[in-house]
């Protein structure tokens, strides 16, 4: 994993209070995967639309992306140039 996949993990476990072991980590490679995961392991009573728009938001700001370029089954370090 890269730096900027790193500092995402780290962001996602921050917002979601969740740890996040790192062969779990390797694994999300696409947003989608990301809020599946949070779905499952989050202790947040959140919805899947709510869990989606925190994810989005974080990589947006962490990856410095515009929202157009955003879809949720694009790959990090592929689409989104995230090392």
């Amino acid at each position: 994993m890269g730096l900027d996949t790193v500092e995402l993990a780290m962001a996602f476990e921050e917002e979601f209070e969740v740890d996040i072991p790192d062969a779990e980590a390797a694994h999300m490679v696409t947003p989608r995967i990301v809020i599946d995961y949070m779905l499952q392991h989050s202790p947040q009573a959140l919805s899947r639309d709510e869990i989606a728009a925190r994810v989005r938001e974080i990589i947006l700001h962490q990856l410095g992306l515009a929202a157009l370029s955003y879809d949720e089954d694009k790959r990090f370090i592929e689409d989104f140039g995230a090392d």
